[in-house]
C-alpha cells in the first residue's frame, strides 16, 4: 500500500466514530413504535362509510385513544389480532331485530397486515362478540 494514494474509508470511520461520541452514554432514546397499531370504525348500516366513528387502538404499549385500551389488547391477543374470532360471550341473549353495524379493523398486529371488515345484525351481538373492541 502506498502512502501517497487518499485513504478512501477514513471520512467513513471519522464520521462514524464522530456521531457515537456526539450521543451521551446516558441519553434518552426516543420510544420504541407500539407493536400494534389498528384504526377501528363502526357505523350503522351494511357497509362502511366516511362518517363511521374511528378509534385508533395501539397494543404494546396500550393506548391510542381508545376508551377500553387495556382489555380491547387483551381481547386482541388471545386471537391474534383476529376480529372475526373474537367470541367474548357466546351465552350472551341478544334481540333477533336486524339493525346492521359494519365494523372495520385497519393496521398492523405485531408485524401482520390487518384489514377486516364484519357487519354484525345488531349492536348487541357486536358486543357480545367483540367486548370492549368497539365500545367507543
Amino acid at each position: 500500500m502506498s502512502w501517497n494514494r487518499p485513504l478512501r474509508f477514513v471520512p467513513i470511520a471519522v464520521t462514524a466514530l464522530l456521531a457515537a461520541l456526539a450521543t451521551p452514554a446516558g441519553a434518552i432514546l426516543p420510544p420504541a413504535p407500539p407493536a400494534a397499531a389498528l384504526v377501528l370504525t363502526s357505523t350503522p348500516g351494511e357497509a362502511p362509510a366516511p362518517s363511521a366513528r374511528r378509534v385508533p387502538l395501539t397494543c404494546s404499549p396500550d393506548g391510542g385513544g381508545h376508551p377500553a385500551p387495556v382489555a380491547s389488547c387483551a381481547a386482541l391477543a388471545r386471537t391474534g389480532g383476529s376480529v372475526a374470532a373474537l367470541h367474548l360471550d357466546p351465552g350472551a341473549s341478544c334481540p333477533l331485530i336486524y339493525a346492521p353495524v359494519t365494523t372495520t379493523a385497519t393496521g398492523t398486529w405485531f408485524g401482520r397486515r390487518v384489514r377486516e371488515q364484519i357487519t354484525f345484525p345488531n349492536r348487541c351481538v357486536l358486543i357480545a362478540k367483540t367486548g370492549p373492541l368497539f365500545r367507543f
